[in-house]
């Protein structure tokens, strides 16, 4: 210890250490903790939003902007979407929700699981689809046997 606290010390008392990391044993008994001072190892709130944790679902949003040509500030306009949001949600940096499912979809004019596949399976689909009316149609008709 250095000469001036040496000489400051009192028979019977305890000294101060001069390291200020070093805890006080003598006033631990009167420092309150409440519980919000006690660390844990969870997070604060675990039903807080995530947003730069994006789903393991992927949406391809920005294939289906792209295969329309509609630029984000386009989806602002026709969504209300924040500058943010869509900025997030194009680059798939936000999870995404049953309500930014349905506005992006009735923004783009599509089906609402369309968004979950590339434009180009979709446009597939949707061409198998118009196909099998023409196909039930153009099938040959057996005829009734009678016995």
């Amino acid at each position: 210890m250095s000469a001036a606290v040496e000489s400051s010390i009192v028979a019977g008392a305890s000294a101060m250490c001069e390291c200020s990391h070093i805890t006080n044993l003598d006033a631990i008994g009167y420092v309150r903790t409440f519980g919000n001072d006690i660390w844990r190892h969870v997070s604060h709130n675990r039903n807080m939003a995530r947003r730069g944790v994006p789903k393991q679902i992927n949406w391809y949003l920005r294939e289906w902007m792209d295969y329309y040509e509609v630029s984000q500030a386009d989806m602002i306009r026709r969504t209300g979407w924040s500058k943010a949001t869509a900025s997030q949600l194009y680059n798939n940096k936000q999870d995404y929700n049953p309500k930014i499912i349905n506005e992006a979809a009735e923004a783009l004019s599509v089906r609402r699981y369309e968004l979950l596949m590339r434009p180009e399976e979709a446009m597939r689909l949707r061409a198998e689809a118009k196909e099998k009316p023409k196909l039930v149609h153009s099938a040959p008709q057996k005829k009734a046997v009678r016995t």
